[in-house]
């Protein structure tokens, strides 16, 4: 993970796993971002670990979640809403 001239954290999706997931949940939570980018497919593996264990993430300055690259179905866009 690191911290960008323009205030973003990049934080590397590809091979991600359980201790990932966790590692990046304290990161989210600390800096409580306003807008979260990235691929629907990680996020959505981001979003069911959240979903399946109950974590209830407090982000009161998330405005948008922003997917890029890979299409993003109705069902997928649901999920990551709700979590």
């Amino acid at each position: 993970m690191e911290m960008g001239k323009s205030e973003a954290i990049i934080m590397p999706t590809y091979g991600m796993n359980e201790k990932m997931i966790k590692d990046y949940i304290k990161v989210i939570e600390k800096y409580n971002p306003r807008i979260i980018i990235g691929y629907p497919s990680s996020l959505i593996t981001f979003t069911d670990f959240i979903i399946k264990n109950k974590i209830n993430l407090d982000l009161k300055n998330l405005k948008s979640i922003i997917t890029t690259s890979e299409s993003l179905s109705n069902s997928k866009k649901t999920a990551i809403e709700k979590a």
